[in-house]
């Protein structure tokens, strides 16, 4: 019971985050920008990021 906790605690914290980054992502797409720089700490959203980028994007991930 407590790993599944521990579980939904953490996978709260990775969706919050993602969150934010489309939330910043939609604000600067917005105001006209397109060269944008997202640092996090986070390998999960990280791998996330990974995922969801398609071939055909201008995107890089470092």
């Amino acid at each position: 019971e407590t790993g599944l906790w521990v579980l939904n605690t953490l996978w709260g914290c990775v969706r919050f985050e993602l969150w934010g980054i489309l939330d910043g992502l939609t604000f600067l797409q917005y105001r006209g920008l397109n060269r944008i720089l997202i640092q996090t700490d986070s390998l999960e959203v990280v791998h996330g990021l990974q995922r969801s980028i398609s071939a055909n994007s201008d995107s890089v991930l470092v």
